[in-house]
């Protein structure tokens, strides 16, 4: 899955988030700032090299990276893949 920030000529200063196929990805109020975009954009990327980073380090002991470095990635890729719960915080 490939995905680009772009800000089109019409779209009055905002950015949007499109598939391989041009789809964009939607927002309620029309776009994303550019910050938001580009992460956005990133995150499937982002996601994939986590995960095969995690496959690496993950042997027991090697030293390499924390145990709490390796659960943060690990809740990370749980968050990104919808597999732990997220609450707002008020």
């Amino acid at each position: 899955m490939k995905w680009i920030a772009e800000q089109p000529v019409n779209a009055n200063g905002w950015w949007v988030v499109c598939d391989e196929q041009g789809c964009e990805l939607g927002s309620a109020d029309g776009g994303f700032y550019e910050e938001q975009a580009r992460l956005m954009a990133a995150a499937p990327d982002l996601l994939e090299s986590l995960n095969e980073v995690i496959k690496y380090f993950d042997a027991p002991g090697d030293g390499c990276f924390s145990d709490e470095a390796l659960e943060r990635a690990r809740n990370a890729v749980k968050k990104a893949t919808g597999h732990i719960e997220q609450r707002r915080e008020k």
